[in-house]
């Protein structure tokens, strides 16, 4: 009889264990679901990115007397500036979704407060390093044009600058005050471009580097308040819109669930950069440049440079050490005052060589370069044993490259370079 009671009950237990088995199946399997469901959320919520942006910023300043000579000069300066801001069309890094380098161009134009200084305009490449979600510092390296200059008869109290055409660059921190979405009907929950007001702090700076006689140059410190337009996409959707992937039109609701917006061309979606191991580019190269030593006796030099350079690309996105030799030309060094030139001189006499080591921030096509020269040999000991170089550089195409370098000794310019490199 117990063996007939426990033949019955046990297929009864065993349908109990199967279902409460069953049920826990179940319960992990919904679980899990609802767990794909969140991750999915989380590695596919909405990504609002900018893509391109236009700005107009009115600023006031002063011309800053930074030399004793130029006090007569300080003035209050007012402008307005014109901008083009891009995201890069290479993946950042390894493809983060968050660019954080932007380049574009800029425009200024300014009254600087006086007949002496006249009006200036600059205009130059930038590159802009995104800080936090709303900023970003940058700089620029351009030319610049300043209708009036030294004349020892027209225009004797402009001490700053004996050139009409300059060198300038542009340096700053930038942040955005407020937004606003633009949508194309008012019933319409996609978002064509955000509006945006900026503020803006910054140095602008003109100078010939040595070019002409006199070189203290113009410094505009100056505060801007400006409006811009921005063009914005949504790279993701959440799960439940069947997780389309692209570049799709912003919604309301993206912006409201999407924490930070960042930069990213729509040409680099798909794409994953896979960085390559370590390797040696070499380059061999030749600039110009152009001087004058002296405001009573406006003597012209023309200095040349050759340069050979092995740089190591790290394998780390974007960044090259930079190994070579440079030998310059520099006929400056034959000058004297009020003396009469000779013929008798050899290379030797205007001849420069020196070793530097340097670094090169390259980004799509542009780069900054920086390097720090000794010389091995020079002329005369009227230089520093050292040098720095500071520049752009823009990739022409995959093996030729143009170089513009401001060369320095400390706070003391010498000249600036405009040549062109060739990778071997």
């Amino acid at each position: 009889m117990l063996s007939k009671a426990l033949g019955l009950i046990a297929p009864l237990l065993l349908n109990q264990l199967a279902g409460a088995q069953n049920v826990g199946f179940a319960n992990e399997s919904l679980k899990s679901q609802d767990s794909a469901k969140e991750q999915s959320e989380i590695a596919f919520a909405p990504i609002v990115n900018q893509s391109a942006e236009w700005s107009i910023q009115p600023f006031r300043g002063f011309l800053l007397p930074h030399h004793s000579n130029m006090m007569a000069m300080y003035k209050h300066v007012s402008g307005v500036g014109f901008r083009y801001r891009a995201a890069m069309k290479a993946p950042e890094g390894l493809g983060e979704f968050r660019d954080k380098l932007t380049y574009g161009f800029t425009l200024n134009v300014m009254d600087l407060g006086s007949d002496v200084a006249g009006y200036g305009i600059g205009s130059g490449a930038l590159l802009m390093a995104q800080s936090g979600r709303n900023g970003y510092f940058l700089l620029s390296m351009g030319l610049g044009y300043l209708t009036q200059k030294f004349d020892a008869i027209e225009n004797p109290k402009n001490v700053a600058i004996g050139s009409r055409l300059n060198g300038t660059m542009q340096l700053g921190y930038h942040i955005e005050l407020a937004s606003w979405p633009v949508k194309p009907t008012p019933k319409s929950t996609q978002i064509e471009h955000l509006w945006k007001l900026n503020m803006e702090v910054g140095m602008m700076h003109f100078s010939n580097a040595n070019w002409s006689q006199p070189n203290f140059g113009i410094n505009v410190p100056y505060l801007a308040l400006g409006l811009k337009k921005s063009l914005v996409h949504s790279y993701f959707r959440q799960y439940n819109d069947k997780q389309r992937v692209g570049v799709h039109r912003t919604e309301i609701s993206d912006l409201r669930e999407c924490p930070n917006r960042g930069w990213k061309h729509p040409s680099t979606y798909e794409q994953k950069r896979t960085l390559g191991g370590p390797r040696w580019y070499q380059t061999i190269g030749m600039r110009m440049g152009r001087r004058q030593i002296e405001l009573d006796q406006r003597q012209t030099f023309v200095n040349t440079l050759l340069d050979y350079t092995a740089e190591y690309a790290t394998g780390k996105s974007g960044h090259r050490w930079r190994y070579g030799v440079n030998v310059f030309f520099d006929h400056s060094y034959l000058y004297t005052k009020f003396g009469m030139g000779s013929d008798a001189y050899s290379p030797h006499d205007f001849t420069e060589i020196a070793v530097t080591f340097g670094h090169r921030w390259q980004f799509g096509r542009w780069g900054i370069l920086a390097d720090a020269g000794l010389y091995l040999y020079r002329p005369k000991d009227t230089k520093r044993a050292y040098y720095e170089g500071v520049g752009l550089s823009y990739q022409v195409n995959k093996r030729l490259q143009a170089i513009a370098r401001l060369k320095a000794h400390l706070s003391t310019a010498d000249y600036m370079e405009w040549g062109l490199s060739y990778t071997l």
